[in-house]
């Protein structure tokens, strides 16, 4: 049977249940006054962010003394799914598949940001390309300016 979580008296199925995620807002809120801090930042993984923004919603006391955010893993896959999503048909698939960087295969778990180290090694090389070719094209617009002052 599947791990159970105690809560305040609550028990729940695990920790996305939503009386514990309650708690543990409720907990943090609590420790407001006494750190004296306009507001406490609470951190959660993707799955349970969700849910913890409906909760705060739901309460003005919460929405003044909480900042609930996702964590900075959760949040990179979230922006290279919407990178992947932005530029899939701009050829960035193509560029991709067809330089070997990544599989033909793999590609729906880059562009999503779920497949997380082939996404992050995909999205450097990119990166790196594009910068490269930034240079290349400032450089010759240098040369093209100083051939044209003499």
């Amino acid at each position: 049977m599947g791990q159970r979580w105690e809560n305040e008296g609550h028990r729940s199925k695990g920790p996305a249940h939503t009386h514990a995620i309650g708690n543990k807002i409720k907990y943090t809120a609590g420790r407001h006054d006494i750190f004296e801090l306009d507001a406490l930042v609470v951190v959660f993984d993707q799955a349970l962010y969700a849910k913890a923004q409906q909760i705060r919603w739901k309460n003005d006391l919460y929405q003044k003394r909480l900042v609930v955010r996702m964590g900075e893993f959760h949040t990179c896959m979230a922006f290279m799914g919407a990178i992947g999503k932005m530029f899939k048909l701009s050829g960035l698939e193509d560029i991709l598949i067809e330089s070997e960087v990544v599989a033909q295969g793999s590609m729906s778990g880059v562009l999503s940001g779920h497949n997380y180290n082939r996404a992050i090694r995909a999205h450097k090389i990119m990166y790196e390309g594009l910068y490269r070719l930034l240079l290349q094209s400032f450089v010759e617009s240098l040369d093209e300016m100083s051939a044209g002052s003499f």
